[in-house]
């Protein structure tokens, strides 16, 4: 009974090492990313408007095929409108609401459609604009 807990004990401690290792690789993955796509929308929005930024976040979408690539564009997307040039009142003005409205709307078959996403796609470009519209 004793080796079984010593065992226990012995294997419980490697795994926490080995999930907080995985842990502060991963978050400091996730601020390398962050900080890169910061720098990259930044740089992008100060010569372009909100629809341009978002035009560039659907070409960076598209070309993703792993989750650092995706969290990357949504950072560029959600930087790069905050940053670009142009009124946000008037950017939002003709976006969908809410998420029903955006089921029914036209902007999701022009942006959408033109730039290939498919529904769930351009279901995260419109979070991208709701989490600036929003705030």
């Amino acid at each position: 009974m004793k080796k079984f807990l010593k065992y226990t004990a012995i294997t419980l401690g490697v795994l926490f090492i080995i999930f907080l290792a995985i842990g502060f690789f991963f978050g400091n993955s996730m601020e390398s990313i962050y900080a890169g796509a910061k720098q990259e929308a930044e740089s992008f929005a100060k010569t372009a408007t909100k629809d341009q930024c978002l035009e560039e976040y659907a070409d960076k979408y598209l070309a993703c095929e792993d989750i650092s690539c995706f969290t990357s564009s949504a950072s560029f997307g959600v930087i790069c409108l905050d940053a670009a040039s142009g009124s946000k009142e008037q950017f939002c003005r003709d976006k969908p609401k809410s998420q029903t409205e955006f089921y029914s709307s036209d902007w999701k078959d022009g942006l959408c459609k033109s730039k290939g996403l498919n529904t769930q796609d351009c279901l995260s470009a419109y979070k991208i604009i709701e989490t600036h519209c929003s705030n």
